[in-house]
């Protein structure tokens, strides 16, 4: 799969390279976080309780 955050015009963040934990991101239909991108920065926000996986 290929996760790709739009940054602004200019930048796109590529998420599938092992380095970036943008990988890890629920990208569900029933999500549990919201992506917003803030002065060129992208804030990763819970919208729901997440339970710790054992």
């Amino acid at each position: 799969m290929v996760y790709i955050f739009e940054l602004n015009k200019l930048y796109d963040i590529d998420g599938s390279v092992a380095y970036n934990h943008a990988k890890l991101i629920n990208h569900s239909c029933d999500p549990n976080c919201e992506v917003e991108i803030i002065n060129n920065e992208i804030w990763i926000s819970a919208i729901k309780n997440i339970k710790k996986k054992h």
